[in-house]
């Protein structure tokens, strides 16, 4: 559920587990998928800062571009990742969006999806083409005071996940990331 490396893309391409791809690994996707024989390799790429790849929305669409010219490679979507800050969020979907249109002039990006448990509850505006509700799957509300609102919905579990600790990265605040 963290970054990896290209020693590990080799499994993950072989299990179809559609790895989420945010930096240039497209020659070594490339090449595992096509000595695989798995030409229908799918990837997503996070194009946006901090969760979990550093780069920033300008080279998301070089490294899509990068990705879909691959003989071997199929890209299944594009996502982002919301910060939860309000005012970062709107710019970020905003960028995200011309990002996706962009992209539509030449090669395909596939679905596009940014909401996550905290947008579904928070922002109906970012249920692009799927979601990804996440935490909620666990029963859990993203967002104390919103699970606390008397109309909130009531979450119940629906299934349980036990993994070790991979990732830990400290964020900077929005003021301190602007471009």
């Amino acid at each position: 559920m963290g970054p990896f490396g290209a020693k590990d893309l080799e499994e993950a391409v072989a299990a179809i587990s559609g790895p989420m791809i945010y930096t240039p690994m497209g020659p070594a996707l490339d090449r595992i998928a096509g000595r695989l024989q798995r030409t229908d390799s799918h990837t997503r790429l996070c194009g946006y800062r901090h969760r979990p790849g550093r780069n920033l929305y300008l080279q998301a669409s070089p490294l899509t571009r990068d990705l879909a010219a691959r003989k071997s490679v199929q890209i299944e979507g594009i996502m982002m990742t919301f910060t939860e800050d309000p005012q970062f969020d709107a710019e970020q979907l905003k960028r995200f969006l011309a990002l996706c249109s962009d992209l539509k002039r030449g090669d395909p990006a596939g679905k596009r999806h940014a909401a996550s448990s905290f947008a579904l509850f928070q922002r109906p505006d970012a249920f692009l083409d799927m979601v990804r509700p996440g935490m909620a799957l666990f029963g859990i509300h993203p967002d104390k005071q919103l699970s606390e609102a008397p109309e909130s919905w009531t979450l119940h579990p629906a299934l349980a996940l036990k993994a070790r600790v991979a990732y830990v990265k400290k964020l900077a605040s929005w003021g301190e990331c602007r471009l």
